[in-house]
């Protein structure tokens, strides 16, 4: 069989002759791969796009701090980097997905200090996240196009949990899981044995990076198995797989106190879990949550999404029907951001000011899946079915069990964690489509529609990660810049700047080393060492006990505790309850307050001097 092989402007396959040798993409593999490869000038549109999503998430991430879940993923970091083990020294299963960021926070410590970490952080996770978009593109740009790759891997990688742009148990695994996805369609497609094994190896340590995301990788996996089909790709993919879990459980066995600790860390994120919500209240909530969220404009986009896609397929010189499938899926695009705007929380324990990026990500896999689905099926675009196949149903699975086993409030958007392959289906199917279908004066593929769609949904996501920072002020008023401590280089409001300057210097007052309770970043204010089993301590009850144990079998008494004014002095049901409260009181004295920051002392220790 003779292939006819064209190049768009783009470098993206065109068209080819049919024939039983033809792979998914329509064209043959090899023939693809030569073309694009021939091709080695990026077009400048695609440049310009980089450079804009680069821009845009370097200015992102100077806004706004806080004190919770941002530095508390760069202290996860910081332990590791300082020589602390997993499971043995930090009790706490997302500590894994913190690996990531360990060689550049070690280098940060110890060539500049504390300064300016979570800034430097969050630079560093902007960087991590293009590497591994720019080789995710790579897998996928041959058979997918230039274009339409590039826009599909730029809308997949924006959406993160609490808007928090940093290596976390949340932002790692969405990312291997986006190099699984990409990784898996390439070796489908291409028939490349190396992207066979990076898909297994992503997909076993994303797995490891939080054990939420297990069910998402595992049906990835398998979906990735039934492609592959019978050949020596599906060992290949297995034996990633098998290759990177082999060696975690060898760095587990050796460096991490083996399965005993694992054991113990297990039993006791089950003891503390069980205080709150079962997972079926946890997912009722949710769900609760985002209806309550969507009301009548998120289905109505729904709605109008789905006849988008009954429009009858268009022929060359029908362009009137990818318009009319372009603006209603536009029309949706407006009701959706106007939901996002309309979607800002303000309550006792969440505060946003819009959709965060990982709920409006949640949002467009929601209302999307069956008309992508729809589209797929109509297109008769093999490679448009294969790709929805394998990363929308993973994504699917991944929404409801996030839903059920994490604490956080919905509004953050954890979701975002197993998202990555279901949208890279969705936008693949629908920017392939609205690609093709009719032509231009001078022959070529017309795109604006894709371009069109893309843009709007790059826009909608920016949008709504900007808007909100989290727990943070609105965005119009971040305008003063810290100069000092963990924070330097960040901007938020200047009330917000003088509160923090005055926990710091309270906290400068510790000595060496802090235990952290309700306060997981007193210890990074103070520029002291951490003494605990795991860095974000609350009120556990009956589970602190494990805590206890681990300070006295090491007679660790650290010099002061970082703890909450609510908690503090604590009621005596409180310490009826809770052993390590119980175990703080009889040792440690009040030195000092400032906002819901107390710091209490040994009172054994001398008093301290006042801070610089």
């Amino acid at each position: 069989m003779r292939m006819r092989v064209r190049r768009g402007r783009e470098g993206d396959i065109i068209s080819s002759d049919s024939g039983p040798a033809v792979a998914a993409a329509g064209t043959a593999p090899a023939a693809a791969a030569r073309v694009w490869r021939r091709s080695r000038k990026r077009p400048g549109w695609l440049t310009l796009l980089t450079s804009a999503v680069v821009l845009w998430a370097l200015a992102r991430v100077q806004l706004g701090f806080d004190y919770g879940d941002g530095p508390h993923a760069v202290g996860l970091a910081m332990r590791l980097a300082d020589g602390d083990r997993p499971f043995v020294d930090e009790m706490n299963l997302q500590v894994m997905g913190s690996w990531p960021a360990v060689p550049f926070v070690w280098l940060w410590m110890h060539t500049v200090g504390t300064d300016g970490i979570v800034l430097a952080s969050r630079v560093y996770f902007v960087l991590l996240s293009l590497l591994v978009a720019h080789v995710s593109w790579r897998a996928i740009a041959p058979v997918v196009g230039r274009g339409t790759s590039a826009a599909v891997i730029a809308i997949a990688v924006i959406p993160a949990a609490y808007n928090l742009p940093v290596v976390s148990y949340n932002t790692t695994p969405a990312l291997l899981l986006l190099l699984a996805t990409c990784a898996i369609i390439a070796a489908v497609t291409r028939r490349v044995a190396a992207w066979a094994w990076v898909g297994g190896a992503a997909l076993a340590l994303g797995a490891a990076a939080h054990p939420v995301t297990v069910p998402t990788g595992l049906l990835l996996g398998v979906i990735g198995l039934v492609l592959l089909g019978r050949s020596r790709l599906a060992l290949y993919l297995l034996g990633g797989a098998a290759g990177a879990a082999a060696v975690v459980l060898i760095a587990l066995v050796t460096l991490w106190g083996g399965l005993d600790a694992l054991r113990a860390t297990i039993d006791f994120t089950v003891d503390y879990q069980s205080l709150r919500p079962s997972s079926g209240a946890r997912l009722r909530h949710a769900v609760s949550a985002y209806r309550d969220s969507f009301g009548w404009l998120v289905p109505a986009a729904a709605v109008l999404c789905l006849v988008a896609a009954l429009v009858p397929t268009a022929r060359a010189g029908r362009s009137w029907r990818v318009w009319a499938r372009t603006a209603l899926f536009v029309v949706a695009g407006v009701l959706l951001t106007v939901a996002m705007l309309r979607g800002g929380l303000d309550g006792p324990s969440v505060v946003s000011w819009s959709w965060t990026s990982g709920f409006t990500a949640t949002a467009l896999v929601l209302v999307l899946a069956v008309p992508a689905a729809i589209l797929a099926v109509r297109s008769g675009d093999r490679l448009s079915r294969r790709v929805l196949v394998l990363g929308l149903p993973p994504t699917l699975l991944g929404i409801p069990v996030i839903w059920a086993m994490t604490s956080a409030s919905p509004a953050w958007g954890s979701t975002s964690a197993v998202l990555t392959p279901g949208m890279v289906g969705i936008f693949t199917v629908l920017l392939r489509d609205l690609s093709r279908g009719f032509k231009g004066a001078v022959g070529r593929p017309v795109r604006w529609p894709a371009a069109v769609l893309s843009g709007l949904v790059l826009v909608l996501l920016a949008a709504s990660h900007t808007l909100t920072s989290y727990r943070t002020p609105p965005v119009a008023d971040l305008r003063t810049r810290v100069t000092f401590g963990i924070n330097a280089g960040l901007v938020n409001s200047e009330r917000e700047v003088r509160i923090l300057a005055d926990k710091t210097r309270l906290a400068r007052q510790c000595g060496r080393t802090a235990l952290d309770y309700e306060q997981p970043t007193g210890h990074q204010l103070g520029e002291v060492r951490i003494v605990s089993p795991i860095i974000w301590l609350v009120r556990f009850e009956g589970a602190n006990q494990v805590v206890v144990d681990w300070l006295t079998t090491r007679d660790a008494h650290p010099d002061c505790i970082f703890i909450s004014t609510r908690t503090w002095p604590p009621s005596p049901g409180l310490l009826a309850n809770d052993p390590l409260l119980r175990w703080i009181q009889e040792r440690y004295v009040l030195v000092g307050e400032v906002d819901n920051l107390d710091l209490l002392r040994r009172a054994d220790l001398p008093p301290a001097g006042p801070a610089p």
